[in-house]
């Protein structure tokens, strides 16, 4: 059976039967419940609202576009009422959305968007903006592992909760996003741009992110600014090719917080830059830009500008405070700074098992403890570093970096580090200086530059391969 159009338009009638525009509805939930599972509802510019709680209820498998784009076409809660509510009782097709603003919403959890149970839901280009939670996710509220949330080129901004997931909330909630900005959002407690967490031990993922901008978030009296993730056992978050800049927390975790619920799930972070958060947690563990206490990955990271500043703050790029089988891999750790130990990296290597540390670069990091600017390990054993380029290589009360492990204090000769260029110049040591890794192959570097080397089979130091002048190289 083909798809019916209703039309919906601020000048039509629910009295319409909405198969013209001459014929509009008036409201977007009176289309919603005249059409039928897998019918188009087109919405001409206007604001659309409602006397009652959701504005939108979608309980059908619906497609609805604002024809002319969020700039011109709002869903409005008034600062009363959640603007879109869906969650279905049954399975059936995907519900879609795209081209509108949802905005002013109210309410106790997704105040722009509340979303569960079943049919999975696509958002693309909508704005969700000021909208305000008195519990988690000010703008967005998924849970649930029976249907997915996939937004893609939306922007997430202003919004506000109570108490966490400012912008995002994603409990046990197969929520992905591409190309989206999630921006100028606050929770009271932790993760002000998105909180994830998985509700038991399953595998799956709590939450995915790629090519997204994650900026000036703010975690007001907890952790996490930019994200805060809380995964048990078998689930996953992930974050690729994102850059999160500019976030703060009133505890660990400026950028991004990682830690264990009750038990350890995965968070996987890749090529992505992780810029000029602050953390203000008075801790060796602070984690200006990341503070982890999970398991997990770091590959092709840039971490710089971070800052961690309370007075007896550590860590100024990345704290690895209890990470069991956690590996950082060609990452460049710079510009960091804090006013304990560590302002580039701090590792808890005495409760540390199978952690790695791997062809990256911890240089040019700030901290006043003579011997602790770039890097301070904690007493104890269990940390491998190989292939580093770490200065000094003592480090800690009594776990020296030896240079027996490919280790090394050269000057890595950034094109130029302060104008912000951290890849490698021409007579860089660190060009293929590194160890190859199984992940590698067909892999790229943060400027999507093939990983390993085709001439030489070698891969660099840090989060950029070299290309020199005239050099030919493919984009994967």
């Amino acid at each position: 059976m083909a798809a019916t159009t209703l039309y919906v338009a601020e000048t039509g009638d629910d009295g319409n039967d909405g198969s013209t525009w001459p014929l509009a509805k008036r409201s977007i939930q009176g289309a919603v419940d005249a059409a039928g599972d897998g019918d188009v509802i087109l919405v001409s510019n206007g604001t659309y609202t409602a006397a009652v709680d959701p504005v939108v209820n979608l309980v059908k498998s619906v497609d609805i576009r604002g024809v002319n784009g969020p700039g011109v076409t709002m869903i409005d809660g008034e600062n009363a009422r959640r603007c879109v509510y869906s969650s279905p009782t049954t399975d059936g097709d995907p519900i879609f959305m795209s081209g509108f603003t949802i905005r002013h919403g109210s309410g106790p959890g997704g105040a722009g968007i509340y979303k569960r149970n079943f049919r999975d839901f696509y958002l693309s280009n909508c704005v969700v903006h000021s909208n305000y939670s008195t519990s988690g996710g000010g703008g967005i509220y998924k849970s649930g592992s029976a249907s997915a949330m996939y937004l893609d080129g939306c922007i997430v901004s202003n919004n506000i909760s109570d108490t966490t997931g400012g912008g995002i909330y994603a409990y046990s909630a197969r929520l992905a996003a591409s190309n989206c900005e999630v921006v100028d959002n606050v929770a009271s407690n932790g993760g002000g741009g998105l909180y994830g967490i998985s509700a038991v031990d399953e595998p799956g993922m709590i939450f995915e992110m790629y090519g997204c901008r994650i900026e000036r978030n703010i975690a007001s009296t907890d952790s996490g600014g930019g994200f805060y993730v809380y995964a048990r056992d078998g689930s996953t978050g992930m974050i690729a090719n994102c850059e999160i800049s500019y976030n703060q927390a009133a505890s660990g975790g400026g950028g991004i917080l990682h830690r264990y619920y009750a038990t350890a799930g995965d968070l996987i972070i890749s090529n992505s830059i992780i810029r000029g958060n602050t953390a203000a947690y008075n801790s060796s563990y602070a984690g200006g830009g990341i503070r982890i206490n999970s398991p997990g990955i770091i590959t092709g990271c840039l971490i710089v500008g971070n800052r961690a500043t309370a007075a007896s703050g550590g860590a100024g790029g990345l704290a690895l405070e209890q990470p069991v089988r956690f590996r950082v891999e060609n990452t460049t750790i710079a510009s960091n700074s804090a006013p304990l130990n560590g302002g580039g990296l701090v590792v808890n290597a005495n409760v540390t098992t199978n952690m790695v540390v791997r062809n990256t670069i911890v240089y040019g990091n700030s901290a006043p403890v003579d011997g602790r600017s770039n890097m301070y390990l904690v007493a104890g054993t269990g940390v491998i570093l190989t292939n580093c380029c770490v200065a000094p290589l003592q480090n800690g009360t009594d776990q020296p970096v030896t240079p027996d492990a490919g280790n090394r204090t050269d000057d890595p000769m950034f094109a130029g580090m302060e104008a912000g260029n951290f890849r490698l110049s021409p007579n860089s040591p660190y060009i293929n200086a590194g160890a190859n890794m199984p992940w590698m192959d067909g892999a790229v570097d943060l400027d999507r530059r093939r990983r390993i080397d085709r001439f030489s089979g070698l891969v660099d130091l840090g989060c950029y391969e070299y290309v020199g002048a005239g050099t030919m190289f493919s984009l994967q």
